[in-house]
């Protein structure tokens, strides 16, 4: 099966690395930076009703960031991974293991006009996940739980435009439009098997078009970033037949960070996402139409950190806050997710042994409070029975080291 690892709902994500950067400057210009970037995360859990997890995740990237000249900036991304899972559930144990998709990306920046600046890019999702890799919906994790719920999808393309516009020195707009095609793939045991009785499907995924405006400053010792997106999806075809069309979204997003000093510094993100209500079958009715209670829940979330910084070395504690206001169906995953919410505490750490290189360390313990879900309704609004999950709570692990060198 195919289905996009940390699958970007739009061609607006971030392209970036979790990794320091410096500039490796060659004998003439252009300056060109070549970054390699890997780790391998651990996922451990275990909740009260019996079921236990884990997930070993091993990404790898390669990103190139130069200058042709000193109006073009060009960033060349290629990422893939490999991913191992196995759940545990009332007796049944589901294994997968596979290569992840592979993500290829580019962004082309303009900088020849004062106060202006447009980028297009694209991002292409080839893959490469192996089909029949187990990553079917007993292997599918908690999207909330872990960062890399599944495996892999189809062919995705994804283009977008897009300028900053600097408002003065200090504050920086940006305007930008996405569009994501994201192409059929096998989906294993078949959506609709309920009610059709086949045992396999074809998915044909929604695209997804996307506007998205943010607001940045930076001074002296705080700098922040916010931003607003407004998504529309197409429909989601099952085995040729109309399976759901995803309500609008929006996603607000905002990060801040403040030096306290020359070696303490804190940092904190936040988002929102809201759904609205899903068209989804109605048995005897021939075309989608809009559900009566919406089906997707509304997500908060909220990081923070604080680091020691002295030379080379950076070290501090970290947490964060999630809360899923009511049972909902993921359409990123393909997953219906128990409303939830879930804490974390942990400590991460940065060290540069030499100019080039930088290694990172980070560990930290999770709660999870979920409530029951219902008995989950099939694309013929038919109740499976026994599908629910009752109330229950999680602990979980996650421990990550990592890895970068530049060229």
């Amino acid at each position: 099966m195919h289905r996009w690892v940390n699958a970007p709902r739009t061609a607006l994500a971030s392209i970036g690395l979790v990794a320091c950067t410096c500039q490796h400057v060659l004998a003439q210009t252009p300056r060109w930076i070549t970054v390699f970037d890997t780790s391998a995360r651990y996922y451990g859990w275990s909740n009260s009703i019996g079921g236990s997890g884990t997930q070993v995740y091993v990404p790898y990237a390669v990103q190139t960031t130069g200058r042709p000249n000193d109006d073009l900036k060009a960033e060349f991304l290629v990422r893939s991974g490999y991913i191992w899972s196995q759940q545990k559930s009332n007796g049944v144990t589901a294994v997968g293991q596979s290569l992840t998709d592979t993500t290829l990306a580019s962004t082309v920046t303009y900088y020849g006009w004062n106060g202006i600046h447009p980028f297009a890019s694209i991002n292409i999702n080839a893959p490469t996940a192996k089909t029949s890799s187990g990553s079917s919906s007993t292997t599918r994790i908690d999207s909330d739980l872990v960062a890399t719920p599944i495996f892999g999808e189809g062919w995705n393309i994804g283009p977008s435009i897009g300028a900053s516009f600097a408002i003065d020195l200090s504050l920086i707009a940006t305007l930008s439009y996405g569009y994501v095609y994201r192409g059929p793939f096998d989906e294993g045991p078949s959506l609709n098997a309920t009610a059709l009785n086949t045992p396999s499907g074809k998915l044909n995924p929604g695209d997804v078009s996307t506007l998205d405006v943010g607001l940045g400053y930076s001074g002296d010792r705080f700098t922040g970033r916010i931003s607003v997106s407004y998504s529309t999806e197409s429909r989601t075809y099952d085995d040729g037949m109309p399976l759901y069309q995803a309500g609008d979204r929006v996603i607000v997003t905002g990060k801040g960070g403040y030096a306290w000093t020359d070696n303490w510094s804190s940092r904190v993100a936040g988002s929102f996402s809201h759904f609205n209500h899903n068209n989804v079958p109605l048995q005897g009715v021939p075309d989608l139409v809009r559900e009566a209670l919406n089906s997707n829940s509304d997500v908060y979330r909220v990081a923070f950190d604080t680091t020691y910084a002295s030379g080379n070395f950076s070290i501090g504690p970290t947490g964060a806050y999630l809360w899923r206001d009511h049972n909902g169906y993921d359409p990123t995953n393909l997953l219906f997710i128990p409303a939830k919410v879930s804490w974390s505490a942990g400590a991460a750490a940065d060290i540069a042994p030499t100019a080039t290189t930088s290694i990172s360390l980070s560990v930290q313990h999770i709660w999870v409070h979920e409530n029951a879900t219902a008995n989950v309704v099939d694309a013929f609004n038919l109740v499976i029975a026994n599908s629910g999950i009752p109330e229950s709570s999680t602990n979980a692990w996650v421990a990550t080291v990592g890895g970068s060198v530049r060229f």
